[in-house]
């Protein structure tokens, strides 16, 4: 049976996001760096808005809260990140960059927009904005049973 346009789209935004991660996967790990994608999205969160809470962290990187909280434990263990009791809220941490974790995430920040940026070379931002929007209105799509 074949494949219509959109389980045809679906695979390739599927590819498209396997490309990146291997890449700047390969990269990092070629300049030293023990840092993956799903890593470095988390750590970005925390350096963007620092102070954030692991339940923000997983919705803003579209991760299940359990695959955030293994990130977040390697990245803890690294001393990477460090979690603050949040007096106001006791279940939610606080998650703050270390020295150590700001210093890797301005090494890291470069890699990461090289390699958008090679993966993008040729694609217009009026381009970009057109699938945004699509995609915005295919995700609000209702999917719940």
């Amino acid at each position: 049976m074949p494949k219509s346009n959109y389980e045809e789209l679906l695979l390739q935004f599927e590819e498209t996001v396997r490309k990146q991660k291997s890449y700047f996967n390969q990269v990092c790990s070629h300049k030293g760096y023990r840092i993956s994608y799903d890593q470095w999205l988390v750590l970005e969160q925390v350096m963007d808005k620092q102070g954030i809470n692991q339940s923000d962290i997983a919705q803003l990187i579209v991760k299940e809260p359990a695959s955030v909280s293994r990130i977040i434990s390697y990245l803890e263990k690294n001393e990477l990140i460090i979690k603050v009791h949040n007096e106001k809220n006791k279940r939610a941490n606080k998650i703050y960059l270390t020295h150590q974790g700001y210093d890797i995430c301005e090494k890291i920040a470069v890699i990461y927009k090289d390699s958008l940026a090679k993966q993008f070379k040729g694609i217009y931002e009026r381009e970009v904005s057109l699938i945004r929007e699509i995609l915005a209105r295919v995700n609000t799509n209702d999917m719940t049973l």
